[in-house]
Formats: structure tokens, C-alpha cells, sequence
């Protein structure tokens, strides 16, 4: 329901300056909106803790709009790391003027900001150089193919931003989605941040998640960097794929399946284009893609993998011959999959070779999403081994798997938003745990939770007591700075995404001493009579569609607040505070 009717007819004002690049996002809102946007655009890139935007004149429902408006741009601008997608805002009238202003959060301020914004570029311009004259699908894998090798899949404070990807070169998937969305951008290619869920390729787990639309050559495609990077192996599973490939084991949140175009191209797909493709086992073929990748190639099944494995294993001395083995000679195989993708290498040793581990890996121990990996010795020749005489070899890498851990699902959780439980022991958001407060039974309490719910005053306002609201990235420095009643983006898991939901973050309460105008002292009695007038013509609007709704403690509004009679030069200021539940 809407709460709050205000209609704006003062003139309108000079719009404020973006960024020229074309950003999806900004395409999906109308001209009043982008009105709103731009200036968010502007006041972002430089850090402004205050940005004071005069909505004079402007047709914008603040209710509906502020959230979808802010998101927007956290979404289209990856670049802008240090604003982590929380704000809080405030909307100010009087007899000539309406002024928005945002308060965004920051993650970097001043002299850190200018250091991190260094750093940063000059990552940026090494990954994307030497891509002149390249096409539209070879800047694609190029990129993916760097931004894989550039990051590890850890947790950081920074792991949801394109700075702690490119910088720190840790990151999850909103930190590999925010910086390949920047990098492709930055050669031309134009490419957008989506959330929703998925399910780890590894692990089967339903987790939170980020990945990339991506428009190459006019046509759209979906790309998911974090899932391809399984360590040693970059494969390329979800490299420009489909909607419906990737809806094999992605969802879209709701609130971007009206917002993004079906991808049904498949001309600029890793395998379709490398001919890398097989419906069944074909030795010609394979032997070719071996010689080209070095006796260790990565191709796409189409049917059944085991079986096109054992047929490999069956043909390995031939394989070797065609591979240019000569005399005596041992050939071995080994293969990695990731769903279809499997990749394949054989090794030729001539008849007097023994075996010696010239490396040892160390293990690596799993988490509660990410499998680990068992200890293992590496030949001179490139085989591996579980024991350091080199007398047991692995032939698959999922001999070496350490299965990942399950979470242990927390207490409920809960701020004004809704609630959710959190791992005990990773500190991320449970998958299925999120959920919106419910009072059935109108004790003011939810009955999941029992989070306390808003009820109406004796003036029939609703106030509402700030709750635990706690940071659910688990991320200590995606909220550092802000109350513990400023917005921020609705997020699954901080092992996945801070997954900036579009249409349901709203501004949040940001009372202040620096948003509340204070009375002049030069007014005159006819100003202040006038003043009155206005201001309880505004009170009666609110109180109206307030009492529309007798089922107060479901409604959606939380808070709006009103500072009465502000009386200044110019006329009445009415503060009016929103925040959306």
C-alpha cells in the first residue's frame, strides 16, 4: 500500500551532470527517475556524504521510486567500490523548494579513498590492456580468463566489491560479478550486475549469488566468472551461455526477471565457436584439440560423460600414437569436469621414466561452502600423486576433494526488513531462512521471529523500535558507518552475494541535526499563520491514507515523521522521513 500522496507541481530545475556512459540500468527508469539518478551518479563519484538534489517540480513517488532509483545506480557503477549500497535519506519542502538529500555509506573516505581509487585504476588498465582490435567474444574470455587468474575465492571485507577483487585479489561472486561488469565496460562491451540463486557446480549447494548480462555484438548472454574459477581450472561452463543453460542452475531474483532480456544467442559461445563441442566420442577430433592445448584440452559433451570418458580410456594407446608417442612408451590420462565441461589430459612417458615428486601442494581445508583439497606430490612429468614416492597416482581431480562443510543455522535474526538465520560457524545467511514478518494472531509480534512490530501512537503515527538489524553479509565493513537504521541493500549470504535488490530497498529514518531546518527568528506573524495553514494541509494528506488502512501492523510504511511548522525565511519545511519495510 502507498502511504504517502505528494504531489509535486513547483518548476522544475536544471538536471544534474552523469557519468556520459550508457548504463543498463538507468535505461529502465523513466526521465524523472533518471532526473534523481544522474544526481545520485554525480554525488557518488565523488564521495559526497550529502547529495542534496532539488526534486522542485519532479513527478516522483519517493515511496516506490528511492530504492529502485539508488539501487540502480550501485548497480550500474562498480566502479564507485567504496559505496557499499547503504544510505539514508531525507526530503525537505517549503513554500518555493523540495530538496532531496541522500546519505550514502562509504567504505573509503579521504586519503584511503584516493590510495584504494590508485591502486585500483592502475589494476584496471592492466588487466584491460592489449585488447585493441579484439572482438567482442575474444575481450569476453580474455577478461574472464584474467579476472579468474587474478582472484582467489575468499572472504574479506572487501569480498563483495570490484576493489577487493582487482586490489586484494580476494573477493565472492559480487566481487568477481562488480569487477568483470567493470572491466567489460571498460573495453566497450556493456555488461550488468544480477542476483538471485544458484546452486555451487562443486558443491549442490543453494547458495545467494551474483553473475554478469552481457551483450556481445548486439546479442545478449549470461557470464558467471565465480563458477568457472575452480582454482587450477578455469573452465568456461558459463561463459556467454543462455537463459535457459543457465537457468539449469541459476534464478534471477524477482526482482530482475521483468528487467532483463531473454539470452537465446549462442554464436559467441566458448565451445560453439573453438568447435569444441561433442555429441560422442571422436578420436580425429580430440587428438586435434590435444595437439592444439598441449595434451590437455578442455571440451563440452553433449550425453553421457562417463561414458565418453571410458572410451578415451580404452583408446589411450592409439591416442598416443596419433600424439606423436614413438617406441616403447606409457601413456596416462586424467580428467576434470565442471557439469558438461570436461577436461582432458594425457601425459606420454618413454619406457625408461620413474617417477620423483618435484612439488608438493599443500591441503587445502574446506569451508562451509567450498569444497577443499587433499595434499598431493607432482612429478616432473606433470602427473599427480597421493603419496611422496609417487607410487599412487590420481587420475581424476575429485580424488582430491574434501567435501564441503554444512551450515549450523543460527537463532532467527531479524531488523525492520524481515528475518533470516545466519551459519554459526561462517557467519553467512542460511539459504530458505528469509522471510517477512507475519502477525496472524495481532499480538504486534512476528510469528516466526517475534520481532516487535510497529504500532500507531495516540496521533495514529507509527513508530517502530530500530531492532537487532543485523549486518546479514556478515561482512563488519559493509555497514561500519552507518545506524543501525540506515538502508542497505537486502542480502543472501556473504559467502554469495550482498545482492542489491532493486525494487525493495527503500530510505531508511536518518534523523539528524544537519536535515532539520531550524526557525528564523525574523518571520512575520502573517508568515507563521501562513505556515500553519500549509503545514496542516499536509498533515491531513498523510493522516487520510493512513487511516485507510485498518491493518496497521502489516502495512508496509514504518515510519513517516513530520517536523510540524518549521518556519524560515522562505516559508514552512516539512522533513518528511521514509523508510520501506
Amino acid at each position: 500500500m502507498t502511504i504517502l500522496i505528494f504531489a509535486l507541481t513547483l518548476p522544475t530545475v536544471s538536471v544534474f551532470a552523469a557519468d556520459s556512459d550508457a548504463r543498463y540500468g538507468r535505461t529502465k527508469l523513466n526521465a524523472n527517475q533518471q532526473y534523481v539518478y544522474d544526481a545520485v551518479v554525480t554525488g557518488l563519484k565523488d564521495a559526497k556524504t550529502d547529495i542534496e538534489i532539488n526534486v522542485t517540480g519532479k513527478n516522483i513517488d519517493f515511496s516506490n521510486d528511492l530504492g529502485k532509483i539508488v539501487n540502480m545506480a550501485y548497480n550500474d557503477y562498480p566502479e564507485y567500490f567504496w559505496f557499499n549500497g547503504a544510505w539514508g535519506a531525507s526530503l525537505a519542502s517549503n513554500s518555493s523548494s523540495t530538496i532531496l538529500t541522500l546519505k550514502p555509506n562509504y567504505t573509503f573516505t579521504g586519503s584511503a579513498l584516493s590510495s584504494a581509487k590508485t591502486a585500483y585504476n592502475a589494476k584496471v588498465n592492466e588487466l584491460t590492456s592489449g585488447l585493441d582490435g579484439k572482438s567482442d567474444y575474444e575481450k569476453s574470455k580474455i577478461l574472464h580468463n584474467r579476472l579468474a587468474a587474478a582472484v582467489d575465492y575468499t572472504f574479506t571485507s572487501n569480498d563483495q566489491n570490484a576493489y577487493g577483487a582487482l586490489v586484494e585479489g580476494k573477493a565472492v561472486c559480487s566481487g568477481y560479478a562488480r569487477a568483470y561488469q567493470h572491466l567489460m565496460n571498460k573495453v566497450g562491451i556493456p555488461t550488468w550486475f544480477v542476483t538471485g540463486t544458484s546452486y555451487n557446480p562443486t558443491t549442490g549447494a543453494a547458495v545467494g549469488h551474483a553473475w554478469n548480462l552481457v551483450k556481445l555484438d548486439g546479442k545478449w548472454y549470461y557470464t558467471d566468472v565465480t563458477w568457472d574459477d575452480q582454482g587450477d581450472i578455469v573452465y568456461y561452463e558459463y561463459l556467454n551461455i543462455t537463459t535457459d543453460k543457465m537457468d539449469d542452475d541459476h534464478t534471477l531474483g524477482d526482482e530482475y526477471k521483468s528487467l532483463v532480456p531473454a539470452a537465446t544467442a549462442t554464436a559467441a559461445n566458448y565451445y560453439k565457436v573453438e568447435n569444441r563441442e561433442f555429441t560422442k566420442y571422436d578420436r580425429a577430433r580430440l587428438v586435434e584439440l590435444l595437439k592444439k592445448d598441449n595434451n590437455s584440452t578442455q571440451i563440452y559433451v553433449n550425453g553421457n560423460i562417463d561414458s565418453f570418458i571410458n572410451s578415451v580410456g580404452d583408446d589411450l594407446l592409439e591416442i598416443g600414437k596419433q600424439l606423436g608417442a614413438k617406441g616403447a612408451f606409457s601413456i596416462s590420462s586424467s580428467y576434470s569436469t565442471l557439469k558438461n565441461a570436461v577436461v582432458v589430459s594425457v601425459i606420454i612417458l618413454n619406457g625408461s621414466h620413474t617417477h620423483s615428486a618435484k612439488t608438493t601442494v599443500k591441503q587445502e581445508n574446506a569451508t562451509c561452502l567450498a569444497n577443499g583439497t587433499k595434499a598431493y606430490y607432482v612429478c616432473e612429468c606433470g602427473l599427480k600423486f597421493s603419496d611422496s614416492a609417487c607410487t599412487k597416482q590420481i587420475n581424476s581431480a575429485s580424488e582430491l576433494i574434501i567435501p564441503a562443510k554444512a551450515h549450523t543455522p543460527s537463532a532467527w535474526k531479524n531488523d525492520a526488513t524481515g528475518h533470516w538465520k545466519e551459519c554459526t560457524t561462517c557467519g553467512t545467511e542460511t539459504a530458505d531462512t528469509r522471510g517477512d514478518h507475519t502477525d496472524k494472531n495481532k499480538d504486534n509480534k512476528c510469528d516466526t521471529c517475534a520481532y516487535a512490530l510497529p504500532v500507531a501512537d495516540e496521533s495514529g503515527n507509527i513508530v517502530l523500535d530500530a531492532g537487532t538489524n543485523s549486518n546479514t553479509t556478515s561482512n563488519s565493513s559493509t555497514n561500519n558507518n552507518t545506524s543501525s537504521n540506515t538502508s542497505k541493500p537486502t542480502t543472501s549470504s556473504k559467502d554469495e552475494t550482498t545482492s542489491s535488490t532493486v525494487e525493495n530497498t527503500s530510505s531508511d529514518n536518518a534523523e539528524s541535526s544537519d536535515t532539520t531546518s531550524q526557525p528564523s527568528d525574523n518571520a512575520t506573524s502573517e508568515e507563521n499563520a501562513s505556515n500553519e495553514e500549509t503545514t496542516t494541509e499536509i498533515e491531513e494528506i498523510i493522516e487520510e491514507e493512513i487511516s485507510d488502512d485498518s491493518a496497521v501492523s502489516n502495512m508496509t510504511w514504518i515510519i513517516i515523521g513530520i517536523a510540524g511548522a518549521l518556519v524560515v525565511i522562505g516559508g514552512v519545511v516539512a522533513i518528511i522521513f521514509i523508510k520501506k519495510k
